[in-house]
């Protein structure tokens, strides 16, 4: 950062509050904070199906050390429970502390809407709306889903700031109901990558043979896609594997579905690894990277940006994607991926493209790189905050 940026950042005192499964965004901000010396607080609160973290935490740093921390207590219980607990531990953790923020940057409408109420109590001078993923249908049930957008609208319409994951999501909250004029100013902050500490193979070692996928085993994800074409891509490529980065509920499905059709010595699960750098080393070790988003117009993935594809291309894997995500087009477009339909057949054919054509591989690998050097976390977050204080001071 510049030394005006550092003379606005040491000045003022920060409070994130965000959601947390494993890592994300917010713990990116976190680590851009700490790694540039800023004074902040960090509120984080477990999602039910958090298993690793069950209980409600605030942590203070001054100039980037941490200093001390307050955790709730554990508690269990269904989705709505855990909402309604965790407005009131944002709540109960200001106040019980006492400490006041220049600025707090809120990921979700939930934790903005919080937030919002310890600003009418004077402990927040400047709101900031983070959405890193939206979507027109959040919940199945009706009066949840009314609830979560009249929740969504308030917030863009008190807070100070926005920042969006995607320029979509301004489009799909217009379409839904949101008052554009009425909305705070949108700044977008999409996901970054560790591109600077990421060490990648040369292309000699480089195998494109192995494929990677890296995500949240669940339904509609569409691991299950990359598995049933594995047998086929075998008939033609005896060299091909896969690699399964991750954990979720659909795990044991589909490891059975691997045993059903007798390719254990092709597919590995690696199961979750929370050590950032242990992962891109595994991701750097493969050769093409793999992003199947079941193409569903109500689909977080439609409206937000994808972090895992920013990962795959700075340990510079060229990405095969469905057209659902805004960067698809880009990618295809700089040659740093190729966009496939949502069928065997045709991720099979794009694998093919790219195992057969030696020097168009190495092409599209060098480009995913260039693609990925302008997405640092550093730079970011760096642009963000620089846009931020020249909106607000």
């Amino acid at each position: 950062m510049d030394n005006q940026k550092d003379k606005n950042f040491s000045e003022s005192k920060f409070l994130i509050i965000t959601h947390t499964f494993a890592t994300g965004p917010a713990q990116e901000l976190r680590d851009f904070f700490i790694k540039n010396k800023i004074s902040f607080s960090f509120l984080e609160h477990p999602f039910s199906f958090n298993k690793n973290q069950r209980r409600s935490k605030i942590t203070f740093f001054k100039k980037g050390k941490e200093k001390f921390f307050f955790e709730g207590i554990k508690i269990n219980g269904p989705d709505l429970f855990h909402f309604v607990k965790d407005f009131f531990y944002t709540i109960y953790f200001i106040f019980k502390t006492r400490e006041k923020y220049n600025i707090c940057v809120a990921a979700d409408n939930l934790n903005t809407f919080s937030a919002w109420f310890l600003k009418k109590f004077g402990y927040i001078d400047k709101l900031i709306y983070w959405t890193i993923d939206y979507t027109p249908k959040r919940f199945e049930n009706k009066f949840f889903n009314e609830t979560y957008h009249w929740m969504d609208r308030f917030c863009c319409y008190r807070a100070y700031l926005t920042w969006n994951s995607s320029k979509r999501m301004k489009e799909a909250r217009r379409k839904n109901g949101v008052d554009i004029k009425r909305c705070a100013e949108e700044i977008i902050v999409q996901d970054g990558c560790h591109f600077e500490e990421i060490e990648r193979i040369s292309n000699e070692k480089a195998n494109r043979f192995k494929l990677v996928f890296m995500g949240h085993l669940a339904e509609n994800k569409g691991i299950d896609l990359i598995i049933k074409s594995m047998p086929d891509l075998l008939k033609e490529y005896r060299r091909i594997t896969l690699t399964i980065i991750g954990t979720g509920p659909e795990e044991k499905n589909l490891k059975d579905l691997v045993q059903g059709l007798n390719i254990q010595d092709r597919v590995s699960f690696t199961g979750f690894i929370k050590d950032h750098k242990e992962l891109e080393k595994i991701i750097a070790s493969c050769g093409i990277a793999l992003a199947p988003y079941l193409p569903d117009p109500n689909s977080y993935t439609f409206f937000s940006d994808v972090g895992k594809v920013k990962i795959y291309l700075a340990c510079g894997l060229p990405v095969l994607i469905t057209d659902v995500p805004e960067v698809a087009q880009e990618l295809q477009r700089e040659k740093a991926g190729l966009i496939f339909d949502y069928s065997k057949e045709d991720l099979s054919k794009k694998v093919g493209y790219l195992l057969e054509n030696k020097g168009i591989y190495f092409q599209y690998r060098a480009n995913a790189i260039k693609f990925a050097q302008g997405s640092s976390w550093d730079r970011v977050f760096s642009d963000a905050l620089n846009k931020t204080f020249n909106i607000i001071y």
